[in-house]
């Protein structure tokens, strides 16, 4: 876990955070929008909300500074965040209203992003911890939760459900862009291999035909040209025999030969 936390965001992840940050922004301005328009908190838990917010804005700040630089960026800052952003809005539902305050619906955002950046079980761990701190924050705080109510269980119960669901969606959709990604990698590797053959099979063309041309070189140096040596030789000893026979005629023509041959 800790070398987990301590490594750095590869690219795709960094992509993730991209979109974390902008995001993040979003939900800053709508909880400054929710808690500052026509307030109706009690002056400490306006404050407190207030504080809660800039906190948020600085730590999404610290992301967008490192997203902007080329270094590396450690696992444990964007954990932090999302992190923060689970004690944020469970604070706030607990401070405010608590069932029938509708920061909750923040959740939903907060754990899209999350899960874009840490996809598989820790989103899991993640979205179980953010059900039962919500769960905990709404129904035992405030007396605005009624057990006995049954539009409340169920309004409690699709709340959760839908938590769950838009983990389980965000998932789905980081799985489905991993495996097209590696589709596209196994389709480059692929494509790759296939140029290497083939330029193997060049290669080895090549080769044959340099083979061959270094075995019909030396056919001709071991066999023709030999022969056309020996036939040669052979007719330089015709010509002298027919000049000291005194065959003029015949050592001229043979003559001839010895030059063509």
């Amino acid at each position: 876990m800790l070398r987990f936390l301590f490594g750095s965001a590869d690219a795709g992840r960094r992509s993730a955070l991209t979109v974390l940050v902008a995001m993040r922004w979003v939900l800053i301005g709508a909880a400054l929008f929710q808690v500052n328009y026509r307030p109706g908190s009690e002056q400490a838990a306006f404050a407190l909300l207030n504080g809660l917010i800039l906190a948020a804005a600085a730590l999404n700040g610290i992301l967008q500074w490192r997203l902007a630089r080329p270094r590396a960026i450690p696992l444990w800052l964007p954990v932090a965040v999302g992190f923060y952003d689970a004690v944020a809005v469970t604070g706030a539902i607990a401070l405010v209203d608590g069932f029938d305050n509708p920061s909750y619906l923040l959740y939903y955002p907060a754990l899209l992003s999350f899960v874009l950046v840490f996809p598989g079980k820790w989103s899991f761990v993640y979205t179980a911890a953010v059900m039962v701190a919500y769960t905990l924050s709404a129904v035992v705080r405030h007396d605005s939760f009624d057990p006995g109510s049954t539009s409340d269980q169920k309004a409690l119960v699709l709340r959760l459900i839908t938590l769950a669901t838009a983990a389980l969606t965000a998932n789905l959709v980081v799985r489905v862009e991993r495996v097209r990604r590696l589709e596209a990698v196994a389709a480059g590797e692929r494509a790759a291999e296939e140029r290497l053959a083939a330029e193997s099979r060049a290669v080895e063309a090549e080769r044959r035909i340099e083979d061959e041309r270094q075995r019909l070189s030396r056919e001709i140096h071991d066999g023709v040209s030999q022969r056309a040596y020996m036939l040669s030789l052979g007719l330089e000893n015709a010509r002298v025999a027919a000049e000291r026979a005194g065959a003029a005629e015949l050592a001229a023509r043979l003559a001839t030969l010895h030059q063509v041959s």
